[in-house]
């Protein structure tokens, strides 16, 4: 049974890789096709594109040429006037007219003037007289128009120009009459240089595009009336046949001979007509599929080679991950000795063996490190304790003090008016009176009474503020032991002080009472999950965080105490309330709301304040802040400190 499951899986393993990497080099070869084929539309439009706008310059040139010949016949004075009528001035017009002609006799058929009423007025060929249409005078001029047979097919282009009189007046128009093969001459030059495949097309501006001229003229001639072109806009078209934006002017799409064209074209700056390149779809796809063969037939061989290599690594790495899976069971099954054989491999399995092996040798110094963790815990938790019986004792005394404070101070009063009373009656009466002896046991009873009440006293000045110099850092070392057996050992206490000392001006016996009431609130923050509790000292001239209380007495800079947790963390509403009295975030009967509270009132009168800083998830960062006390004031305080005491003695 142990052997059939990994063969079962090694050929299901192959098998999935053999798939997966089928369809990928499917994926890859269809990709690398429609690629290819873009490919190769683009050299294709790339390589005509430079014969289309070659074309159109050519063809710009000529037609200018054209139009500014007649252009420039139609200034000359005798030309204008036989457009006005002047039968004397057609002999000298006459010159003007076949000098137009003979400027291409080859292709040039005829140049004629008619005055603003369309008659013609003279022509060189009375045979072949172009004659306007009734909406030729509102045309834009210089221009040309093309001449049909009777099939509808162009046979002749006229250039026209407008003749004017001096004040820009029009009174008639002459016109050129050339033979539509002028622009098939250039058309032919260019044939060359294209694939046999590709037509070279000229067309007008209508909607059906009426054809002008192409070449091979045959070709187009015995097509152009059953070829139903079409307009193609810019979603209909697939973008394998997109070709270059700068030789896009219009595309077309049509069928000649049931095979479908795509015409893509420019249009000429002289005239509203365009010239195309028309290239059968067939042809193009004809250039791709070879590629196409060839990649399938190098798909296909790779195919075969990496199911080989699956087939046979596979097999190869099978044997090395079956001892691994059974170390790893031995392992969970609590087996502390189980390792992997050593090997004189050297690829991932072998190194996911001596993975596995530093596991075991780590399962096995937790579970040391966890015994002996155990063992401190209890010692730990006995500490804790005497730990929590010492701090209620010292509430407790601190709480016996702060009453005979009070106790002491009206006793205090009662005892001084007793002795001052008796002092006076004694001075009131004889010496050797007999009450005498009474009013000396009243005065000796006042002075022990006064004793017991400096007594009381002393024990309750214990628990007022006295501000003296202190060094935060070294009071946070000398307590650290205390600190770090007031968390459980879950949470992990982590100091992060100054490297230098911080002196401050606060009651040492408070300021350390606070100091356990942050890390007592954190450790509740955390709770029976495992956190981190940091107490950082450092020098700092701005706050950061939500106020409690007031802002600093005194001017930066100020040393910074920092208690932070990684606990739930607070909202933003429940940080507005930290600071009032008997306000807690604790359940009820488990805290007393004052805490927070005496913590920034001591800070307050100390000239400093406490921040907060808390999100939800986040944890919580309280930061102690108190002013930085210079050297100088340090020996200040120290010198009064002496006096005081000296005064006391």
């Amino acid at each position: 049974m142990t052997r059939s499951r990994p063969i079962s899986l090694r050929i299901l393993v192959a098998c999935a890789l053999v798939a997966f990497v089928a369809a990928t080099l499917g994926v890859v070869t269809w990709r690398n096709h429609r690629f290819l084929s873009r490919q190769l539309q683009e050299q294709v439009s790339a390589s005509l594109a430079a014969n289309i706008l070659s074309a159109r310059t050519q063809l710009d040139a000529l037609l200018a040429d054209r139009l500014d010949a007649v252009r420039s016949t139609a200034l000359n004075p005798r030309v204008l006037a036989v457009a006005r009528g002047d039968v004397s001035s057609i002999q000298d017009a006459r010159f003007a007219l076949q000098t137009l002609v003979r400027h291409d006799p080859l292709h040039n058929i005829a140049a004629t003037i008619v005055d603003s009423a369309g008659r013609v007025q003279f022509s060189t060929s009375p045979l072949t007289t172009w004659r306007p249409s009734p909406g030729d005078n509102a045309l834009a001029f210089p221009t040309a128009r093309t001449m049909t047979d009777s099939s509808g097919t162009p046979v002749e282009i006229v250039f026209v120009a407008a003749v004017r009189d001096a004040a820009g007046t029009q009174v008639g128009l002459i016109a050129l009459q050339t033979r539509v093969t002028a622009l098939g001459q250039i058309l032919s030059q260019l044939a060359g240089s294209i694939p046999a495949y590709a037509l070279l097309r000229l067309r007008e501006h209508r909607e059906d595009g009426r054809l002008i001229i192409g070449w091979p003229i045959a070709d187009v001639r015995a097509n152009v009336q059953v070829s139903p072109w079409h307009q193609l806009q810019s979603d209909e078209v697939d973008p394998s046949n997109r070709w270059r934006l700068e030789v896009r002017d219009r595309l077309l799409v049509g069928v000649d001979n049931d095979h479908t064209m795509v015409e893509t074209a420019v249009d000429l700056q002289t005239l509203p007509w365009y010239v195309a390149i028309v290239v059968d779809r067939s042809e193009v796809a004809n250039l791709v599929r070879g590629e196409t063969r060839a990649a399938l037939m190098f798909s296909a061989g790779v195919l075969v080679l990496i199911g080989t290599l699956i087939v046979l690594i596979g097999e190869t790495f099978a044997q090395r991950i079956v001892v691994l899976a059974q170390v790893v069971r031995r392992i969970a099954n609590n087996d502390r000795h189980a390792r992997v054989p050593a090997d004189s491999h050297h690829d991932e399995v072998s190194q996911l063996g001596h993975d596995v092996n530093v596991m075991a040798n780590t399962i096995e110094e937790l579970i040391a490190n966890l015994e002996a963790r155990r063992r401190e815990l209890e010692v730990e938790l006995d500490e804790r304790g005497r730990l929590e019986e010492a701090l209620a004792a010292s509430r407790r005394l601190e709480s016996i003090g702060h009453l005979a404070g009070t106790v002491a101070h009206d006793f205090n009063h009662v005892v001084a008016i007793t002795s001052t009373a008796a002092q006076s009656a004694a001075t009131e009466i004889p010496t050797d009176h007999i009450i005498q002896e009474d009013l000396q046991e009243i005065v000796l009873a006042a002075q022990r009474g006064r004793e017991i009440t400096r007594r009381l006293l002393t024990l309750a000045r214990d628990g007022e503020q006295r501000l003296d110099p202190l060094d935060v850092n070294r009071c946070i070392e000398e307590h650290q032991r205390l600190l770090r057996r007031l968390l459980p050992g879950s949470v992990a206490l982590e100091l992060a002080l100054a490297p230098h000392p911080l002196l401050v001006q606060a009651d040492h016996t408070k300021f350390v009472q606070a100091l356990f009431n942050l890390l007592a609130n954190a450790r509740d923050a955390i709770g029976p999950h495992a956190g981190v509790v940091t107490i950082e000292t450092a020098t700092v001239q701005e706050l950061s965080g939500h106020i409690i209380g007031v802002a600093p007495s005194r001017r930066p800079p100020y040393v910074s105490i920092v208690v932070r947790d990684t606990g739930e963390g607070m909202d933003a509403e429940t940080l507005k309330k930290l600071g009032s009295i008997f306000f807690t975030t604790k359940p009820n009967g488990s805290g007393t709301g004052i805490g927070v509270a005496s913590i920034a009132s001591m800070l307050r009168d100390a000239a400093g304040t406490l921040t907060v800083s808390s999100k939800r998830g986040e944890g919580t960062r309280f930061v102690m802040v108190l002013p930085l006390l210079a050297p100088e004031a340090v020996t200040e305080r120290v010198t009064e400190a002496i006096a005081g005491a000296a005064q006391r003695d």
